[in-house]
């Protein structure tokens, strides 16, 4: 039995699940720059607000910050502006 070949043999699988592990594969093949984060996991995609509906939102919350109704966040991390509708009771 040669042991050099059996080596050789565990040393690849050791080094593909490093690999795989610290993301290096995907380094090798960068014409393909979509790769699953976590199995299951959906990507959402960002889009600008429309002028007129971010016209909108800063008056509502003006409106609600000088009624004492909000506040403005001072955080480093907190986003500009985010809203979600409320779904209907219907």
């Amino acid at each position: 039995m040669d042991t050099s070949a059996l080596d050789e043999k565990a040393i690849a699988v050791l080094k593909a699940r490093f690999d795989a592990r610290r993301g290096s594969a995907i380094l090798k093949n960068p014409s393909d720059r979509y790769f699953e984060l976590e199995p299951g996991y959906a990507v959402s995609r960002q889009w600008a607000v429309p002028q007129e509906l971010s016209d909108f939102i800063d008056a509502f919350f003006e409106e609600k910050r000088r009624n004492g109704l909000v506040r403005e966040r001072k955080s480093p991390h907190s986003a500009p502006k985010f809203c979600v509708r409320k779904q209907n009771d219907n």
